[in-house]
């Protein structure tokens, strides 16, 4: 590992390296140090993604120790979060663009909902009585829509709060 970390920036070098650690891997599939030190290959000092991933990759080809069985299943999982998160990715970019309703009851029993607000900018604000940071915000809020509001600002405050009686009387005597 010492060679490996003095070549972090000689890729050729590093190469040369991890073909010997793949012999190795090849020559001694069960054992269990190949595996940990390539691992740590892959995740400390390599001198390119390439390499980092080559290093993976001979753990899953070559390697059937207990170790290596670990290292592919916690590979698994972690490609399996990556593919959630593109998949996640590729549904919020296909929203960019559209419009977004927020429907809901309001907290003096009505119903509402964003669509009446077309046409319109909206800021929405998620926000609770019970929360300091929230309420110090409220003034620089209500500067803001003081400002835009005759340009077409809307703001939509969704609350947090679990009791609509505490959240009007505190809407009452902060006017908001």
């Amino acid at each position: 590992m010492g060679e490996w970390w003095q070549n972090s920036q000689d890729a050729t070098a590093q190469a040369k390296l991890l073909d010997g650690f793949t012999k190795l891997a090849q020559a001694n599939p069960a054992n269990d140090d190949v595996a940990s030190t390539l691992m740590l290959m892959s995740n400390y000092g390599a001198a390119n993604d390439g390499l980092s991933k080559r290093a993976l990759t001979t753990i899953k080809t070559c390697l059937t120790g207990p170790d290596a069985k670990e290292i592919k299943s916690e590979m698994a999982s972690m490609d399996q979060q990556n593919q959630s998160l593109a998949d996640e990715d590729r549904k919020l970019a296909a929203l960019v663009g559209k419009p977004l309703t927020i429907e809901g009851r309001t907290s003096t029993g009505g119903k509402f909902t964003s669509a009446e607000l077309k046409g319109k900018i909206v800021l929405v604000d998620f926000w609770a009585t019970c929360c300091g940071p929230c309420r110090a915000g409220l003034p620089d809020l209500k500067a803001v829509y003081q400002k835009y509001h005759d340009k077409g600002l809307e703001v939509v405050g969704v609350s947090c709060d679990a009791d609509d009686d505490g959240l009007n009387t505190f809407a009452k005597d902060n006017d908001t």
